[in-house]
């Protein structure tokens, strides 16, 4: 079964990832979300994951800290970076971080392709 780490503060955005995954990934996966960068990396040292989804805008880790910190330790699973901030000098700056890390507005996340963007990253 996927395993699957949501990083994401807002419970409600966190609960509609939850939702479209459930409909638009059509294996077995577990999804845990996780509120700060802290929670998240003390909850994968006992359960890896085969992907992670993180907010850039966390409690704990403001913009590219988090995801550098994510990486750092987690270097061999996929992060799909989503933000509510659209710039293209920091989509650049996100996947410039090293191999494994995708970049998306959530304005661009919808049900019928976020399965799919999943799926290209597993």
């Amino acid at each position: 079964m996927l395993s699957i780490v949501i990083v994401e503060d807002n419970a409600e955005y966190a609960e509609m990832l939850t939702h479209f995954l459930r409909l638009g990934l059509h294996e077995p996966h577990d999804c845990t979300c996780l509120p700060t960068i802290a929670a998240a990396l003390a909850h994968l040292r006992d359960h890896p994951a085969q992907l992670i989804i993180l907010d850039l805008g966390l409690p704990d880790a403001a913009g590219l800290s988090g995801v550098r910190q994510v990486h750092a330790a987690y270097r061999e699973t996929p992060i799909l970076v989503i933000t509510g901030h659209i710039d293209g000098a920091l989509a650049r700056a996100v996947e410039a971080i090293g191999p494994g890390i995708t970049f998306r507005s959530k304005d661009d996340i919808q049900l019928a392709s976020f399965g799919m963007v999943v799926r290209e990253l597993l």
